[in-house]
């Protein structure tokens, strides 16, 4: 999936903001860093290496749960089925 291309394309066909513009990235950023935790978290064994990845995923969580509300807060909307033509483009 091209990221950078997505963001590119919903900025030029839904006119966003340079701040909504780097809140969307933001917020894709922190869901792959919460991908990124889960799938760490699937891959240890050690408890204390579990603790940690569990930390690690409540922070992730805590902080793509605090971007979506900022851009609740600001009225951003991303219509899914536009990234999806757009992913199938790429």
């Amino acid at each position: 999936m091209n990221k950078a291309g997505i963001i590119e394309y919903l900025s030029k066909k839904l006119k966003y903001s340079k701040e909504q513009l780097e809140l969307i990235e933001a917020i894709d950023e922190a869901r792959e860093e919460l991908n990124i935790t889960r799938q760490y978290f699937e891959s240890v064994n050690d408890p204390q290496l579990v603790d940690y990845a569990i930390y690690k995923e409540e922070a992730a969580k805590a902080r793509l749960s605090y971007l979506l509300k900022q851009a609740k807060e600001k009225g951003i909307r991303v219509d899914a089925s536009l990234m999806l033509d757009e992913m199938e483009a790429v």
